[in-house]
């Protein structure tokens, strides 16, 4: 049986969800009464999709998706991830 998900190293191509994802969790968590300018700033300064895309050309950086394993014409990920 195969696995449901598989672990791989986050690409370049990830950024754009990994960006969305990390500003989610960010909002979700930090503006549960509303998003303020600083956190709109904050957002966007730390978990743009750009700042991400700088993070995965650092060889220091490992970022880990896991990523739903279906047929190969399918290859949607989903986006839990995590950083070493």
């Amino acid at each position: 049986m195969r696995p449901a998900f598989i672990e791989r190293r986050a690409s370049g191509g990830d950024a754009g969800c990994l960006g969305a994802l990390a500003t989610r969790v960010f909002l979700d968590t930090n503006a549960t009464d509303g998003i303020t300018r600083e956190l709109a700033n904050e957002a966007r300064s730390v978990y743009s999709p750009q700042v991400f895309a700088a993070r995965l050309q650092d060889a220091a950086v490992e970022i880990v998706v896991a990523q739903r394993a279906r047929p190969s014409s399918d290859s949607s990920t989903t986006w839990a991830s995590r950083s070493t």
